[in-house]
């Protein structure tokens, strides 16, 4: 009779040596991600990956780990392109704050809770043999198409970023929820292709409300253009839908096919306009630009459109046309 209470005392005794172990073991991994050699380490691979995935020479400030939190928090992280010395760099980022999604970390996408960049510049230079800055990523392996990254956001936020389009300057600031996106690289036709797509997307214009969207994209990049095989996006009750290229970076030509359905009465709400109450507006169509001609051709639907505009009122009107 005391066999068994004997036997079932060791195992409790190997039992609880188990946790005690396994707790230590857990201490000393969570130590040395404070350390400095843990800080370089996880800083060299960061640098090797994102030159590896753009092809850029990249520079690093400064880099931290908060292991408890799961945060990561880059700062004045740079990618250099084909730009000559002492131009503005083809990828700059003040800052960058992430949270780690912990159960994806071992998998081969990338996962963020959320992420946070301050002040994040990308410039794009067009050169006269119609090349761009933009680098090329190197060759891994023997295959011709190579995943360079795919990538998921629970909540990403862009504050006072800039995107300069050869010497066009446009703002970026931005917050969007669940983001994400894969990029991959053709050798053979030295081409990009990938897709985005955004859960929830909150844009600022400056005078006018907020407005929130969500969209997905499916597109290819060469050196030759940009063509976006599907565009789609929505907000509250509106739908639109696109395809097109935008063709020689040098000497552009812009074509597109598009189909807009727009909820007149949210349209005004984000524009101000309390003077216009309702109405529905379908426009399809396509359309071509370059620097010496423009072309469009489509048709437009108007149904229950009202509207109030000094003392004179619409109610319930309807239209349509080429």
């Amino acid at each position: 009779m005391k066999l068994p209470r004997i036997r079932w005392r060791k195992i409790g005794q190997y039992l609880i040596t188990g946790i005690l172990l396994g707790l230590l073991f857990l201490a000393a991994a969570m130590w040395y991600t404070t350390t400095e050699s843990f800080q370089h380490l996880v800083r060299g691979r960061l640098i090797s990956a994102i030159e590896r995935a753009t092809g850029g020479r990249v520079e690093l400030g400064s880099f931290h780990v908060v292991p408890m939190r799961f945060q990561v928090e880059v700062r004045n992280l740079t990618i250099h392109g084909k730009e000559a010395a002492g131009e503005v760099p083809y990828v700059h980022v003040d800052s960058m704050l992430a949270t780690v999604n912990l159960s994806a970390a071992l998998g081969a996408r990338v996962s963020f809770h959320s992420l946070t960049l301050e002040h994040p510049v990308v410039h794009i230079i067009f050169y006269a043999d119609g090349s761009t800055n933009q680098p090329s990523p190197g060759q891994k392996g023997s295959g011709d198409l190579q995943q360079l990254f795919a990538i998921s956001i629970g909540r990403l936020v862009v504050q006072h970023g800039e995107l300069y389009w050869q010497d066009q300057r446009l703002p970026l600031e931005f917050t969007s929820n669940d983001v994400s996106a894969n990029l991959k690289y053709s050798f053979l036709h030295r081409r990009y292709s990938g897709s985005v797509a955004v859960g929830k997307s909150e844009t600022h214009f400056n005078g006018y409300r907020p407005v929130v969207w969500a969209g997905q994209a499916n597109f290819a990049i060469d050196r030759n253009g940009v063509q976006v095989q599907s565009l789609k996006a929505s907000s509250g009750n509106s739908r639109m839908q696109a395809s097109g290229a935008l063709l020689d970076f040098h000497d552009p030509v812009l074509k597109a096919n598009y189909e807009l359905n727009i909820d007149l009465a949210e349209a005004a709400a984000i524009l101000r306009d309390p003077q216009l109450k309702s109405g529905r507006l379908a426009v399809s169509g396509s359309g071509s630009w370059s620097s010496s001609t423009l072309a469009a051709a489509g048709k437009f639907d108007l149904t229950g459109f009202a509207a109030q505009y000094e003392g004179s009122a619409v109610k319930n009107a309807s239209a349509s046309g080429n």
